[in-house]
């Protein structure tokens, strides 16, 4: 084999080897701390759905500190103030809360549910029960 050749499978096995790394470093980047990120929204469930509701792309993916009522919950989460869906990081955490308890929950945003008009939140923590 030619030094040429052996140089070509060479850098074509570097490229695939550097490329591979790259792939594996970019899916399995290090999630989102809802603890300790900074909350874009502070304030009362109903404002928020008001301000947000005509512009919801803008909130996605953002983290936000809300405050209502709870008026529905079941085992991965709760209705916060009739409009808001939140799902816990820990299951065990909803069978803690009781109906109409005033809560303050800190989540992400992921989306609007057209059909049952709510804002959806991933990643709930409690900050103030």
């Amino acid at each position: 084999m030619s030094w040429l050749k052996k140089n070509k499978y060479l850098i074509a096995i570097l490229f695939v080897a550097v490329s591979g790394i790259g792939v594996v470093i970019y899916l399995y980047k290090p999630h989102k701390n809802i603890e300790k990120s900074q909350s874009v929204y502070v304030g009362n469930c109903k404002d928020f759905y008001k301000e947000s509701l005509n512009k919801i792309d803008q909130w996605q993916n953002k983290i936000v500190m809300l405050t209502g009522n709870i008026s529905s919950s079941d085992l991965s989460g709760v209705m916060l103030g009739e409009k808001f869906y939140c799902q816990f990081k820990d299951s065990i955490i909803s069978s803690t809360i009781k109906l109409s308890d005033k809560i303050t929950i800190k989540g992400r945003i992921i989306g609007f549910d057209d059909l049952l008009e709510e804002i959806k939140l991933d990643k709930c923590i409690i900050i103030k029960l």
